[in-house]
């Protein structure tokens, strides 16, 4: 469970920055995150399972791994892996802000705009930075800790550092979780298109 001192954070003060990867970005003001749960169209024997720990719907992050299907070859990874640190969030970190709910930002605009450098050239070129403030839970964690593989221990001593905010084993990539509305305070301009990196962390809906 998070205890006092670690990256669990509500209604901060705090300001950070998004990398929005969707055509016509965001718009300026308070934005609610949720989607709610009978928007979707999920059968009513699901609904209850899915839901729960989920109370009051998922952002387009979470609609994206939990509900849309995916034309082959599909991010099964990447669905597994989401899936799978949900799994540990609501079994031993349930105050802790879902993944599944939240919008992501980094702290710094140097960070954001390193971030948009690893987005592949089609990506980059429609991405916009905007600068966010949360209304709700923040958790600050290290999205280098995103993964499941072989051996499968190494699964979960990655996702209870991750909801923990720790740092674990790997290399430090924080991101902030930003859950259930942020105010959108303004479009940061940026002059120049960034070049793709090949190796990209930023992996994902997001």
């Amino acid at each position: 469970m998070l205890n006092e001192n670690q990256n669990l954070h509500r209604e901060e003060q705090i300001v950070a920055f998004h990398v929005s990867r969707h055509p016509g970005g965001l718009a300026i003001g308070k934005l609610d995150l949720l989607k709610p749960w009978s928007s979707f169209n999920v059968p009513p024997h699901f609904l209850d399972r899915l839901s729960s720990g989920l109370e009051g719907g998922l952002s387009r992050h979470g609609e994206f791994y939990m509900i849309r299907p995916h034309p082959e070859p599909s991010p099964v990874s990447s669905i597994a892996c989401e899936m799978f640190f949900e799994h540990i969030r609501q079994v031993h970190y349930p105050s802790a802000p879902s993944r599944l709910q939240c919008l992501f930002a980094v702290e710094s605009l140097e960070d954001a705009m390193q971030m948009r450098a690893t987005l592949s050239p089609n990506v980059a070129f429609q991405s916009e930075i905007y600068e966010v403030e949360p209304l709700g839970a923040t958790l600050k964690a290290n999205m280098a800790l995103l993964s499941v593989g072989n051996p499968g221990g190494w699964s979960l001593i990655n996702a209870h550092a991750y909801w923990s905010g720790e740092v674990g084993h790997s290399p430090c990539t924080w991101e902030t979780l930003l859950h259930g509305s942020v105010n959108v305070i303004r479009k940061v301009l940026i002059d120049s298109t960034p070049q793709a990196h090949p190796a990209s962390p930023f992996s994902g809906h997001r």
